[in-house]
């Protein structure tokens, strides 16, 4: 099977792992903290925009370090804190109900896309990769999370981040973490 250009809204482990293929091309280290915080910032980026598409459709979850979309912490939590070395293959069914595993290099996206995600991408790996609790501690601070914080410490599960407020929020650049 050869690469298929895909659309948006993508599968959020599409996205995760064009960021860890670019990330290890460019020899830089990417845990999979600082790749679920990468992600919730790109969402943001792409919902606060005129047409305020999502990036990808999978929800984002409010965790105790902040922002997590499930499957793609799932897919790469054999890391623990380990920088991520490979991209994760999956298994998907086609329209005529066929099954098929799916590795990162039979998938492309979007050329502006890729663009706009790596130059945000790489701009919160510069300013936070050495130090990635800042950056949780900044999700903390948003008042999404920050509205849920006692239902999340308290060991609450599924609570979902919505993206219009999601959008509302980012739409006010003072509110980006840079």
């Amino acid at each position: 099977m050869g690469e298929e250009l895909r659309k948006r809204p993508y599968k959020a482990i599409d996205v995760a792992n064009f960021l860890v293929k670019h990330f290890n091309e460019h020899q830089q280290k990417i845990t999979n903290l600082m790749l679920l915080k990468i992600l919730y910032y790109l969402q943001a980026d792409y919902l606060r925009k005129e047409d305020d598409a999502p990036l990808f459709q999978d929800d984002i979850e409010m965790w105790g370090y902040g922002p997590v979309v499930p499957n793609v912490y799932h897919s790469f939590k054999e890391n623990g804190v380990a920088p991520i070395q490979q991209t994760y293959s999956y298994i998907e069914e086609d329209e005529n109900g066929d099954w098929s595993i799916v590795n990162a290099d039979q998938v492309e996206l979007d050329a502006n896309d890729q663009e706009e995600i790596t130059n945000l991408a790489e701009k919160i790996w510069r300013k936070y990769n050495d130090r990635p609790f800042d950056l949780v501690e900044k999700t903390h601070e948003e008042p999404m999370w920050a509205e849920q914080r006692e239902a999340i410490e308290n060991g609450q599960r599924k609570i979902k981040y919505n993206n219009e407020d999601i959008h509302n929020y980012f739409s006010k650049a003072e509110n980006w973490p840079w």
